[in-house]
Order: structure tokens, then sequence, then C-alpha cells
């Protein structure tokens, strides 16, 4: 959790997963899906916060 501590590590981590995530769907369907790097980054974005909040709250009880 260490690795994720800093906002802006999650947002680089996430975008480049969006990324990754969609070329691997473009490649592997033959481009009939169609998705967008940035939208799904910034949604794994929220995730990770969310996941990294989560683990804050529950190692400080």
């Amino acid at each position: 959790m260490n690795l994720i501590r800093k906002w802006w590590v999650r947002l680089i981590v996430s975008l480049v997963l969006g990324a990754l995530i969609t070329e691997i769907l473009i490649i592997s369907t033959d481009e009939k899906i169609h998705l967008n790097a940035f939208i799904l980054g910034i949604g794994l974005y929220l995730v990770l916060s969310l996941v990294y909040g989560l683990y804050i709250r529950k190692h400080k009880s």
C-alpha cells in the first residue's frame, strides 16, 4: 500500500492500466469493442483511491 500512497502515483498507475486494458480488449476482439482509455483510467483511479481510503481507515482503528 505504500506504493499508492501518493495521489499522482495512483493516477499514473490507473491511466497506464486503463490504456493497457483498452489495448488488450481492442486487439483480442479484432477492433469490435472500443473503450475510452482515459475514462477507464479515471474509473480505476477512483477505485484505487477508495480501496486505499478503506485500507487506511481499517488500520487506524
